[in-house]
């Protein structure tokens, strides 16, 4: 997921990720009242591939990720790699 490409940090009130994204292999950071809220990746036909929702619990996990636009699914705990980069990405906006 690291080199699908820079991060866009929007913050702005409540906000979720948009299906789509106007740029292939884009990366964002949705943030909401200076907390980081989730991450999403987009493929190169502009659609969300990956969700990592940091604040709220899915089925018990949080974080967690999911893999599908509709969140269908029971939630996936994240990888140790999604951890860094999570600390990273905080670390780089101020974020908590």
């Amino acid at each position: 997921m690291g080199s699908r490409g820079a991060f866009e940090n929007i913050d702005c009130g409540s906000v979720k990720a948009p299906e789509y994204s106007h740029s292939a292999n884009r990366s964002y950071a949705i943030v909401q009242n200076g907390k980081l809220k989730h991450l999403t990746f987009y493929d190169e036909t502009h659609k969300q591939v990956v969700s990592i929702d940091l604040l709220h619990q899915h089925h018990g996990l949080m974080p967690h990720k999911h893999l599908n636009i509709d969140h269908s699914d029971k939630g996936i705990p994240i990888t140790a790699d999604e951890e860094k980069m999570i600390k990273k990405i905080k670390r780089r906006f101020g974020l908590s």
